[in-house]
Protein backbone atom coordinates (compact mmCIF):
# COMPACT_ATOMS: atom_id res chain seq x y z
CA UNK A 1 0.00 0.00 0.00
CA UNK A 2 2.83 2.36 0.80
CA UNK A 3 4.46 1.50 -2.48
CA UNK A 4 1.38 2.46 -4.51
CA UNK A 5 0.94 5.74 -2.66
CA UNK A 6 4.47 6.77 -3.49
CA UNK A 7 3.86 6.06 -7.19
CA UNK A 8 0.70 8.13 -7.17
CA UNK A 9 2.51 11.06 -5.61
CA UNK A 10 5.29 10.86 -8.17
CA UNK A 11 2.79 10.92 -11.06
CA UNK A 12 1.47 14.32 -10.03
CA UNK A 13 4.62 16.03 -11.26
CA UNK A 14 4.34 14.89 -14.93
CA UNK A 15 0.69 15.77 -15.00
CA UNK A 16 1.37 19.31 -13.84
CA UNK A 17 4.06 19.68 -16.51
CA UNK A 18 1.65 18.54 -19.24
CA UNK A 19 -1.04 21.00 -18.11
CA UNK A 20 1.44 23.84 -18.15
CA UNK A 21 2.62 23.00 -21.66
CA UNK A 22 -0.98 22.86 -22.89
CA UNK A 23 -1.72 26.36 -21.70
CA UNK A 24 1.45 27.66 -23.25
CA UNK A 25 0.62 26.12 -26.64
CA UNK A 26 -2.87 27.59 -26.68
CA UNK A 27 -1.58 31.07 -25.91
CA UNK A 28 1.00 30.96 -28.73
CA UNK A 29 -1.41 29.55 -31.46
CA UNK A 30 -1.29 32.72 -33.58
CA UNK A 31 2.40 32.28 -34.21
CA UNK A 32 1.79 29.33 -36.56
CA UNK A 33 -0.75 31.12 -38.80
CA UNK A 34 0.45 32.36 -42.25
CA UNK A 35 1.70 35.93 -42.65
CA UNK A 36 -0.06 36.63 -46.09
CA UNK A 37 -3.69 37.30 -47.13
CA UNK A 38 -5.47 34.39 -48.90
CA UNK A 39 -6.94 35.13 -52.28
CA UNK A 40 -9.96 33.03 -53.37
CA UNK A 41 -10.04 32.32 -57.10
CA UNK A 42 -13.54 31.64 -58.45
CA UNK A 43 -14.25 30.13 -61.85
CA UNK A 44 -17.90 31.24 -61.91
CA UNK A 45 -18.72 33.79 -64.62
CA UNK A 46 -21.02 36.58 -63.80
CA UNK A 47 -23.89 37.68 -66.03
CA UNK A 48 -22.09 40.79 -67.16
CA UNK A 49 -18.99 38.82 -68.04
CA UNK A 50 -21.06 36.43 -70.17
CA UNK A 51 -22.87 39.16 -72.08
CA UNK A 52 -19.86 41.37 -72.60
CA UNK A 53 -16.71 40.61 -74.49
CA UNK A 54 -13.54 42.43 -75.35
CA UNK A 55 -14.20 41.69 -79.05
CA UNK A 56 -17.60 43.35 -79.24
CA UNK A 57 -16.16 46.62 -80.43
CA UNK A 58 -13.52 45.03 -82.68
CA UNK A 59 -14.26 45.68 -86.39
CA UNK A 60 -12.28 42.73 -87.68
CA UNK A 61 -13.90 40.41 -85.22
CA UNK A 62 -17.30 41.70 -86.26
CA UNK A 63 -16.56 41.03 -89.93
CA UNK A 64 -15.33 37.54 -89.09
CA UNK A 65 -18.45 36.86 -87.09
CA UNK A 66 -20.69 38.16 -89.85
CA UNK A 67 -18.86 36.08 -92.44
CA UNK A 68 -19.15 33.05 -90.21
CA UNK A 69 -22.86 33.64 -89.66
CA UNK A 70 -23.42 34.16 -93.39
CA UNK A 71 -21.64 30.94 -94.27
CA UNK A 72 -23.48 29.02 -91.58
CA UNK A 73 -26.80 30.45 -92.76
CA UNK A 74 -25.98 29.61 -96.37
CA UNK A 75 -25.01 26.09 -95.45
CA UNK A 76 -28.16 25.66 -93.42
CA UNK A 77 -30.20 26.95 -96.35
CA UNK A 78 -28.41 24.57 -98.74
CA UNK A 79 -28.91 21.72 -96.31
CA UNK A 80 -32.57 22.61 -95.94
CA UNK A 81 -32.94 22.78 -99.74
CA UNK A 82 -31.29 19.39 -100.16
CA UNK A 83 -33.47 17.90 -97.43
CA UNK A 84 -36.55 19.45 -99.00
CA UNK A 85 -35.66 17.92 -102.38
CA UNK A 86 -34.99 14.56 -100.77
CA UNK A 87 -38.23 14.73 -98.84
CA UNK A 88 -40.10 15.60 -102.02
CA UNK A 89 -38.34 12.80 -103.89
CA UNK A 90 -39.11 10.28 -101.17
CA UNK A 91 -42.66 11.55 -100.98
CA UNK A 92 -43.11 11.18 -104.75
CA UNK A 93 -41.58 7.72 -104.61
CA UNK A 94 -43.81 6.79 -101.69
CA UNK A 95 -46.91 8.09 -103.48
CA UNK A 96 -45.88 6.18 -106.59
CA UNK A 97 -45.37 3.00 -104.59
CA UNK A 98 -48.71 3.50 -102.88
CA UNK A 99 -50.40 3.99 -106.24
CA UNK A 100 -48.73 0.85 -107.58
CA UNK A 101 -49.77 -1.09 -104.50
CA UNK A 102 -53.34 0.18 -104.82
CA UNK A 103 -53.41 -0.64 -108.55
CA UNK A 104 -51.99 -4.14 -107.96
CA UNK A 105 -54.41 -4.65 -105.10
CA UNK A 106 -57.33 -3.59 -107.28
CA UNK A 107 -56.11 -5.83 -110.10
CA UNK A 108 -55.68 -8.81 -107.80
CA UNK A 109 -59.03 -8.12 -106.18
CA UNK A 110 -60.73 -7.76 -109.56
CA UNK A 111 -59.06 -10.92 -110.87
CA UNK A 112 -59.98 -12.86 -107.73
CA UNK A 113 -63.57 -11.62 -107.93
CA UNK A 114 -63.75 -12.52 -111.63
CA UNK A 115 -62.39 -16.00 -110.94
CA UNK A 116 -64.80 -16.43 -108.04
CA UNK A 117 -67.75 -15.27 -110.12
CA UNK A 118 -66.62 -17.43 -113.04
CA UNK A 119 -66.34 -20.52 -110.84
CA UNK A 120 -69.68 -19.74 -109.21
CA UNK A 121 -71.40 -19.15 -112.56
CA UNK A 122 -69.84 -22.27 -114.03
CA UNK A 123 -70.86 -24.36 -111.04
CA UNK A 124 -74.38 -22.89 -111.01
CA UNK A 125 -74.67 -23.27 -114.77
CA UNK A 126 -73.55 -26.87 -114.73
CA UNK A 127 -75.38 -27.78 -111.55
CA UNK A 128 -78.54 -25.77 -112.15
CA UNK A 129 -78.78 -25.80 -115.94
CA UNK A 130 -76.74 -28.43 -117.70
CA UNK A 131 -77.15 -31.22 -115.17
CA UNK A 132 -80.98 -31.10 -114.96
CA UNK A 133 -81.28 -30.73 -118.73
CA UNK A 134 -78.83 -33.54 -119.27
CA UNK A 135 -80.69 -35.64 -116.71
CA UNK A 136 -83.99 -34.90 -118.46
CA UNK A 137 -82.54 -35.66 -121.88
CA UNK A 138 -80.86 -38.77 -120.53
CA UNK A 139 -84.10 -39.90 -118.90
CA UNK A 140 -86.09 -39.33 -122.07
CA UNK A 141 -83.43 -41.03 -124.14
CA UNK A 142 -83.34 -43.94 -121.69
CA UNK A 143 -87.13 -44.28 -121.82
CA UNK A 144 -87.12 -44.09 -125.62
CA UNK A 145 -84.29 -46.59 -125.85
CA UNK A 146 -86.07 -48.92 -123.46
CA UNK A 147 -89.22 -48.72 -125.56
CA UNK A 148 -87.19 -49.31 -128.71
CA UNK A 149 -85.43 -52.32 -127.19
CA UNK A 150 -88.72 -53.76 -125.99
CA UNK A 151 -90.34 -53.21 -129.38
CA UNK A 152 -87.41 -54.81 -131.21
CA UNK A 153 -87.47 -57.81 -128.88
CA UNK A 154 -91.25 -58.13 -129.28
CA UNK A 155 -91.01 -57.94 -133.07
CA UNK A 156 -88.29 -60.55 -133.08
CA UNK A 157 -90.40 -62.83 -130.89
CA UNK A 158 -93.43 -62.34 -133.20
CA UNK A 159 -91.31 -63.24 -136.21
CA UNK A 160 -90.02 -66.37 -134.50
CA UNK A 161 -93.56 -67.33 -133.41
CA UNK A 162 -95.00 -66.83 -136.92
CA UNK A 163 -92.18 -68.88 -138.44
CA UNK A 164 -92.78 -71.70 -135.93
CA UNK A 165 -96.56 -71.75 -136.49
CA UNK A 166 -96.15 -71.76 -140.28
CA UNK A 167 -93.58 -74.55 -140.02
CA UNK A 168 -95.91 -76.64 -137.85
CA UNK A 169 -98.94 -76.12 -140.11
CA UNK A 170 -97.17 -77.16 -143.30
CA UNK A 171 -98.39 -80.71 -142.75
CA UNK A 172 -101.94 -79.47 -143.28
CA UNK A 173 -101.09 -78.22 -146.78
CA UNK A 174 -99.16 -81.33 -147.88
CA UNK A 175 -102.20 -83.28 -149.25
CA UNK A 176 -103.05 -80.42 -151.59
CA UNK A 177 -100.47 -81.01 -154.25
CA UNK A 178 -102.18 -79.68 -157.35
CA UNK A 179 -103.80 -76.72 -155.62
CA UNK A 180 -101.82 -75.91 -152.46
CA UNK A 181 -103.32 -73.70 -149.79
CA UNK A 182 -101.49 -70.57 -148.55
CA UNK A 183 -100.72 -71.11 -144.85
CA UNK A 184 -98.36 -68.10 -144.61
CA UNK A 185 -101.15 -65.80 -145.79
CA UNK A 186 -103.36 -66.96 -142.97
CA UNK A 187 -100.73 -66.72 -140.19
CA UNK A 188 -99.61 -63.16 -139.31
CA UNK A 189 -98.67 -61.11 -136.23
CA UNK A 190 -102.27 -60.79 -135.08
CA UNK A 191 -103.45 -64.34 -135.79
CA UNK A 192 -100.52 -66.64 -135.09
CA UNK A 193 -101.76 -67.24 -131.53
CA UNK A 194 -105.50 -67.22 -132.28
CA UNK A 195 -106.56 -70.88 -132.58
CA UNK A 196 -110.16 -70.31 -133.59
CA UNK A 197 -109.21 -67.82 -136.27
CA UNK A 198 -106.57 -70.17 -137.68
CA UNK A 199 -109.00 -73.10 -137.79
CA UNK A 200 -111.68 -71.01 -139.50
CA UNK A 201 -109.23 -69.52 -141.98
CA UNK A 202 -107.71 -72.91 -142.89
CA UNK A 203 -111.15 -74.45 -143.40
CA UNK A 204 -112.12 -71.56 -145.64
CA UNK A 205 -108.93 -72.03 -147.67
CA UNK A 206 -109.64 -75.76 -148.03
CA UNK A 207 -113.18 -75.09 -149.21
CA UNK A 208 -111.95 -72.59 -151.75
CA UNK A 209 -109.40 -75.05 -153.10
CA UNK A 210 -111.60 -78.14 -153.15
CA UNK A 211 -114.80 -76.44 -154.12
CA UNK A 212 -118.20 -77.85 -153.37
CA UNK A 213 -117.20 -81.45 -154.19
CA UNK A 214 -115.23 -82.42 -151.12
CA UNK A 215 -115.13 -86.11 -152.23
CA UNK A 216 -113.34 -85.45 -155.54
CA UNK A 217 -110.25 -87.59 -155.18
CA UNK A 218 -108.42 -85.91 -158.05
CA UNK A 219 -108.53 -82.44 -156.46
CA UNK A 220 -108.54 -83.37 -152.81
CA UNK A 221 -107.13 -86.88 -152.42
CA UNK A 222 -106.81 -86.81 -148.64
CA UNK A 223 -109.37 -84.27 -147.55
CA UNK A 224 -111.35 -86.92 -145.82
CA UNK A 225 -108.47 -87.62 -143.51
CA UNK A 226 -108.34 -83.97 -142.46
CA UNK A 227 -111.21 -84.09 -140.09
CA UNK A 228 -111.98 -81.32 -137.58
CA UNK A 229 -110.32 -83.03 -134.63
CA UNK A 230 -107.04 -83.46 -136.46
CA UNK A 231 -107.03 -79.82 -137.55
CA UNK A 232 -107.85 -78.56 -134.06
CA UNK A 233 -105.06 -80.63 -132.54
CA UNK A 234 -102.58 -79.48 -135.15
CA UNK A 235 -103.43 -75.80 -134.70
CA UNK A 236 -103.27 -76.12 -130.90
CA UNK A 237 -99.79 -77.66 -131.01
CA UNK A 238 -98.62 -75.06 -133.53
CA UNK A 239 -99.82 -72.09 -131.46
CA UNK A 240 -98.25 -73.47 -128.28
CA UNK A 241 -94.91 -73.99 -129.99
CA UNK A 242 -95.20 -70.57 -131.63
CA UNK A 243 -95.82 -68.96 -128.23
CA UNK A 244 -92.80 -70.69 -126.70
CA UNK A 245 -90.62 -69.77 -129.66
CA UNK A 246 -91.79 -66.16 -129.46
CA UNK A 247 -90.96 -65.95 -125.75
CA UNK A 248 -87.53 -67.50 -126.24
CA UNK A 249 -86.69 -65.26 -129.19
CA UNK A 250 -87.95 -62.17 -127.39
CA UNK A 251 -85.89 -62.92 -124.27
CA UNK A 252 -82.79 -63.62 -126.35
CA UNK A 253 -83.17 -60.43 -128.39
CA UNK A 254 -83.87 -58.39 -125.27
CA UNK A 255 -80.74 -59.72 -123.59
CA UNK A 256 -78.60 -58.92 -126.64
CA UNK A 257 -79.99 -55.41 -127.00
CA UNK A 258 -79.66 -54.77 -123.28
CA UNK A 259 -76.03 -55.87 -123.38
CA UNK A 260 -75.38 -53.55 -126.32
CA UNK A 261 -77.15 -50.60 -124.70
CA UNK A 262 -75.49 -51.07 -121.31
CA UNK A 263 -72.40 -49.30 -122.66
CA UNK A 264 -74.57 -46.31 -123.54
CA UNK A 265 -76.13 -46.37 -120.08
CA UNK A 266 -72.63 -46.41 -118.58
CA UNK A 267 -71.62 -43.48 -120.78
CA UNK A 268 -74.62 -41.47 -119.58
CA UNK A 269 -73.86 -42.30 -115.96
CA UNK A 270 -70.18 -41.42 -116.36
CA UNK A 271 -71.04 -38.12 -118.04
CA UNK A 272 -73.43 -37.19 -115.21
CA UNK A 273 -70.77 -38.17 -112.66
CA UNK A 274 -68.18 -36.05 -114.49
CA UNK A 275 -70.54 -33.06 -114.45
CA UNK A 276 -71.11 -33.51 -110.72
CA UNK A 277 -67.35 -33.70 -110.08
CA UNK A 278 -66.77 -30.54 -112.13
CA UNK A 279 -69.51 -28.74 -110.20
CA UNK A 280 -67.98 -29.86 -106.91
CA UNK A 281 -64.51 -28.71 -107.97
CA UNK A 282 -65.85 -25.32 -109.05
CA UNK A 283 -67.64 -24.85 -105.74
CA UNK A 284 -64.50 -25.82 -103.80
CA UNK A 285 -62.37 -23.37 -105.83
CA UNK A 286 -64.94 -20.63 -105.22
CA UNK A 287 -64.96 -21.25 -101.48
CA UNK A 288 -61.14 -21.36 -101.27
CA UNK A 289 -60.73 -18.12 -103.23
CA UNK A 290 -63.40 -16.40 -101.17
CA UNK A 291 -61.77 -17.51 -97.92
CA UNK A 292 -58.34 -16.29 -99.07
CA UNK A 293 -59.73 -12.94 -100.22
CA UNK A 294 -61.55 -12.39 -96.92
CA UNK A 295 -58.43 -13.36 -94.99
CA UNK A 296 -56.31 -10.89 -96.98
CA UNK A 297 -58.90 -8.14 -96.49
CA UNK A 298 -58.97 -8.74 -92.74
CA UNK A 299 -55.17 -8.61 -92.63
CA UNK A 300 -55.12 -5.33 -94.55
CA UNK A 301 -57.76 -3.91 -92.24
CA UNK A 302 -55.61 -4.84 -89.25
CA UNK A 303 -52.54 -3.22 -90.83
CA UNK A 304 -54.52 -0.07 -91.59
CA UNK A 305 -55.80 0.04 -88.03
CA UNK A 306 -52.27 -0.32 -86.68
CA UNK A 307 -50.97 2.42 -88.99
CA UNK A 308 -53.76 4.77 -87.98
CA UNK A 309 -52.95 4.23 -84.34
Amino acid sequence: MKLHCSKILLSVIPLSILVTLYHIYNNNEQSITPRYTAICTSRVLSECEIQSSIYDNDVDMKSVKESYYDRISQRFEEYEERMRKKRQKYKDQRDKNIQNIIANDKMEKSLAEKIEKGCLKCGCGLGGGVLPVWGLVGGLWYATLSQYVTKMATDEGIKAGIATVVSELKDVAKPFVTSPIDISGVVNAKTYLSRQFLITSINREIQEVCGENMLNTQVCPRVEELNLFFLNQKVMNATEKGMDAAKIAEAKELAELTAKSSHMYSAIGYSILAILIIVLIMVIIYLVLRYRRKKKMNRKAQYTKLLNQ
